[in-house]
């Protein structure tokens, strides 16, 4: 195997050229001073001094003293390719908590927090973004706060039908049919449930990969969570859809 080799099959222990270089030297030599490597591989000391403390901690150089000298001497190759191969084992057993890791990190939604009317808005624009889609709600708005109710009839709702977005709510007061009629030209369908079964305290829309909550009730601390994440967003489709079919038109 020629020098080119043995430099690629050193670097897949996590060695630079300039610490191989060290190590092939120091091991032709079998010990050697820092002036020898020096002028052997035409490394400057001060390069070498800043290599040594790295390959010492590795155990690929191994200091010892010789009267007042310091030298250095190689590791044994075989040692070298052994600890190469428990470090292979022990990752190989860390392997199924790496991968679990791994495949959960994808499904880490990703959490927003954001406060007052201008937060609720923002929460409705994310909504604005699935064009040609449905929104899916939770809702109860007979005491929505007078700011947020203008801004849906008079923006929210007109620009929502602009771009054929299909709303279906689901809905714990039948009064709200009043604020927010259905009809197919407002791409609005309602369906009801029994407020005192089934109370809901807030809004809750499913659009796209997100999940968002609102609490626009007057009254009260003004809010909207949004979340981001493929598997709950689907999940709470589900969950909205087998309800959807059980509310009565």
């Amino acid at each position: 195997m020629n020098n080119r080799n043995i430099l690629s099959s050193l670097s897949q222990l996590g060695l630079n050229q300039v610490q191989s270089q060290i190590y092939l030297t120091t091991l032709d030599l079998g010990e050697a001073l820092p002036k020898q490597i020096a002028d052997r591989t035409g490394i400057s000391r001060a390069t070498l001094y800043l290599a040594f403390p790295e390959l010492e901690k590795r155990g690929i150089l191994i200091p010892f003293q010789k009267g007042k000298r310091r030298l250095f001497k190689a590791q044994n190759p075989e040692i070298l390719l052994s600890s190469l191969k428990d470090n292979i084992s022990e990752l190989e057993q860390s392997l199924p908590d790496l991968l679990a890791i791994y495949q959960t990190d994808s499904i880490k939604p990703r959490v927003q927090f954001f406060e007052g009317i201008e937060g609720i808005k923002h929460l409705y624009q994310k909504t604005l973004k699935e064009r040609g889609g449905i929104i899916r709600a939770f809702q109860r708005i007979s005491n929505i706060h007078p700011e947020i109710q203008k801004y849906l009839e008079s923006y929210y709702s007109p620009e929502r039908v602009r771009r054929e977005i299909e709303a279906r709510n689901i809905v714990s007061d039948q009064s709200d049919d009043k604020i927010m009629p259905a009809s197919k030209e407002l791409f609005r369908e309602n369906r009801f449930i029994d407020p005192k079964k089934f109370p809901i305290m807030f809004e809750g829309l499913i659009f796209g990969s997100k999940v968002g909550f609102a609490n626009f009730e007057a009254g009260s601390q003004l809010g909207a969570i949004i979340i981001e994440s493929e598997e709950i967003a689907k999940s709470m489709r589900s969950l909205f859809d087998f309800a959807w079919q059980s509310a009565d038109k």
